[in-house]
């Protein structure tokens, strides 16, 4: 009789250390899968907030860009800037910054680009299509004479029209002389770059 007890007792033990093990784990694994669902919940939440924050944004950044180029591809405003007749500038668009105030637009600033801009176009354009950059030591107008020889050699010299020496000779009365660029000389080197790129955009020429 004694051993039966003795076996029903280690059977007893067995089974209970066997189900605060099984809770034991099943607990662990509860707690774990808890923290897991938390932090996916709290990631999700997280992302939507990023997502909405970054939609907003967005959205400003959409509605001060179209406003922006409205305004300053009107051309009253164009011919202002080009004077730079500040007080002309704010008496023309005073009606206009009111109204954008009331929007929450509380500042519009106006900015000119640098009168070297075109030089760096210049660069970025023959990097981008030709492989072509300064090399170390080389000055802008070696490295204009050498854009022009590779334009020439390329058969586009009818496109370029020694684009690049005129662009280096603007570039050192500009940065050097500090002569003021007018802008319709700009406007006219853009045009030209953007009529060279698309030469080079249609039959890429890679330097060697």
């Amino acid at each position: 009789m004694f051993k039966l007890r003795s076996i029903a007792a280690r059977l007893i033990l067995a089974i209970s250390v066997t189900v605060a093990m099984a809770c034991g784990i099943l607990g662990t694994f509860s707690i774990i899968q808890q923290r897991s669902l938390t932090r996916l919940a709290l990631d999700q939440q997280l992302k939507l907030q990023y997502d909405s924050v970054m939609a907003a944004l967005d959205y400003e950044g959409r509605a001060a860009l179209a406003v922006s180029a409205v305004i300053a591809t009107l051309p009253p405003v164009a011919e202002t800037i080009a004077k730079g007749d500040r007080d002309a500038l704010m008496a023309l668009l005073d009606g206009p910054m009111k109204a954008l105030k009331s929007q929450g637009v509380p500042l519009i600033s106006f900015h000119t680009p640098p009168a070297t801009a075109f030089y760096h176009r210049l660069l970025t354009l023959m990097e981008r299509r030709c492989r072509l950059t300064p090399k170390v030591g080389q000055t802008p107008q070696e490295f204009g004479a050498r854009a022009q020889e590779f334009l020439t050699a390329q058969k586009l010299e009818a496109v370029s029209k020694d684009l690049p020496l005129r662009i280096i000779e603007l570039f050192y009365k500009a940065r050097y002389g500090g002569m003021a660029i007018p802008a319709s000389q700009l406007q006219e080197i853009d045009r030209q770059l953007d009529f060279l790129n698309v030469a080079l955009k249609n039959g890429p020429r890679l330097a060697n």
